[in-house]
């Protein structure tokens, strides 16, 4: 990795078994042995309106085409070796064509978690683009199924929780099941996931400004195929919607937005 490249760790779930399946029954751990082609699909919408005013903002998207290489020491060591990354956005397009060829890393826990992801901003590349390539890695990968410890068999269910922190503090808690589990190979898991924030306060990004939420919601499905001999989800993704609503100081006037996270792996 470049010298100037940034490592960002990433928050770490809580997983508990409510309910470990039928028999027979397996330990779901991930050991990366197999590099990876992959695409990743990702979308944010957040459209904002202020009281008496005309709706602003919309749709986001960035698709990064990635190979992921597990290091032979430390198969949780993983190489991420970018694409061209594209947009519908034809001018994000352009400003995203500096990251082809670039290389990040991501560590791995034995549960799919990702711990940690390391990248450097490619040269001539402008802030806008970097934080939209960014984004797109760090809100997929904190929005991932991680694996129980436990053994469990088909119709298992548990659930995640992770504690994010942005905009404001979110607590998120996903229910998992897993539709089967066989002797070996990929295993198929289904979800319900759910954010809410567990303070008051909103601070509006790249001002200290602060606001008062006085409504949040943040939910979808999520469907993932995990093969714990790849580093990275097989195929499917999760689809979160919501809004929230804010106040400020001045007295009948609120910031209604509303939101919404689609990301998506499908195999190259």
């Amino acid at each position: 990795m470049p010298a100037d490249a940034v490592t960002v760790d990433l928050p770490s779930a809580t997983v508990t078994v409510t309910d470990p399946g039928a028999q027979p029954r397996r330990a779901l751990t991930l050991a990366p042995t197999r590099t990876q082609a992959t695409t990743l699909f990702t979308n944010s919408l957040q459209v904002s309106q202020i009281t008496g005013q005309q709706p602003s903002g919309g749709n986001r998207d960035v698709t990064v085409p990635l190979t992921a290489q597990p290091t032979c020491t430390d198969p949780t060591d993983v190489a991420l070796y970018f694409g061209a990354p594209s947009s519908t956005d034809p001018a994000l397009t352009h400003a995203l064509r500096a990251e082809a060829g670039t290389v990040g890393r991501i560590r791995l826990a034995a549960t799919g978690e990702v711990r940690s992801m390391t990248l450097n901003a490619p040269d001539g590349i402008s802030d806008e683009a970097q934080s939209a390539f960014e984004q797109a890695l760090l809100q997929t990968f904190t929005r991932m199924l991680p694996l129980p410890a436990e053994a469990v068999g088909a119709g298992a269910t548990w659930t995640v929780t992770r504690h994010l922190t942005g905009e404001t503090d979110l607590q998120q808690t996903s229910t998992v099941t897993a539709a089967a589990v066989p002797a070996s190979g990929a295993v198929r898991l289904t979800a319900t996931v759910d954010e809410s924030p567990q303070t008051s306060i909103f601070t509006v990004p790249g001002s200290d400004r602060v606001l008062t939420i006085t409504s949040y919601t943040s939910t979808g499905p999520a469907d993932l195929t995990l093969d714990p001999a790849l580093p990275l989800p097989a195929s499917g993704g999760a689809a979160l919607q919501g809004g929230r609503t804010l106040a400020g100081d001045t007295p009948g006037q609120q910031l209604v937005q509303k939101t919404g996270l689609v990301y998506r792996f499908t195999a190259d």
